[in-house]
């Protein structure tokens, strides 16, 4: 078996929506948030950026997150709603026939 570590935390998001439909990535790993935002999962030792995001928001990068065997390291990771799309209005588009 390799060494693992642990890797736990919450994520929030803002405006608030279903939190578990977050995806938090970890090298190959994909972790999923309870429904309160807390997450927990074994994974391997070593540097990783742990990656943080859900439709609709703006994806969250930590970088160089090392994990060491049997300890837990903690993360609060907050996921920011992406603005709107701005109304685009062409007029209406009409046919000129001559």
């Amino acid at each position: 078996m390799l060494p693992a570590g642990t890797l736990s935390g919450t994520v929030s998001l803002y405006p608030t929506a279903n939190l578990e439909d977050v995806e938090i990535t970890v090298g190959l790993m994909t972790i999923s948030p309870d429904n309160t935002g807390s997450f927990s999962k074994n994974v391997p030792v070593g540097i990783f950026d742990v990656i943080a995001s859900r439709e609709g928001y703006k994806t969250t990068t930590i970088e160089n997150v090392e994990f060491f065997e049997d300890r837990v390291t903690s993360l609060t990771i907050d996921l920011q709603a992406l603005p709107a799309p701005a109304n685009h209005r062409d007029g209406g588009s009409r046919r000129h026939r001559p």
